[in-house]
């Protein structure tokens, strides 16, 4: 495709296994990103995890114990049993879909100068 490369690995998309069926096939075969030939993981990218064949018992989710995602973390978070999601400081929506009240990280601090440095949304090119 004529990329840059990227670390690591030269992997272009995190836990891009989910982009399969536990076979290997892919969900959507019109955008294809990984896929089991029946001998190795063939594909866009590099494989975010080894290069164990479907069935083995590795998920896609390299970083959980049980190599699943997660929608409940009952014990893992202190912010409660789902995990949250804010835009960043210079986010081109101006607002967090989620929650409206709150768009960035309440807990994340920015000084008076560089917050009148970030970028607004309407300024978004």
């Amino acid at each position: 495709l004529g990329w840059a490369w990227a670390w690591p690995l030269n992997r272009r998309i995190l836990y891009n296994r989910a982009s399969a069926d536990p076979q290997g096939n892919p969900w959507d075969p019109k955008r294809q990103l990984l896929k089991w030939d029946g001998t190795k993981w063939t594909g866009w990218d590099i494989p975010d995890y080894s290069a164990a064949p479907p069935g083995s018992g590795v998920g896609p989710f390299i970083m959980q114990q049980e190599g699943m995602g997660r929608l409940f973390a009952l014990d893992k978070m202190a912010e409660g049993p789902f995990p949250e999601h804010y835009e960043p400081f210079e986010t081109p929506l101006g607002t967090n879909p989620l929650h409206p009240n709150v768009i960035s990280n309440p807990a994340a601090r920015i000084f008076k100068d560089d917050a009148e440095a970030l970028g607004k949304a309407d300024k978004f090119p």
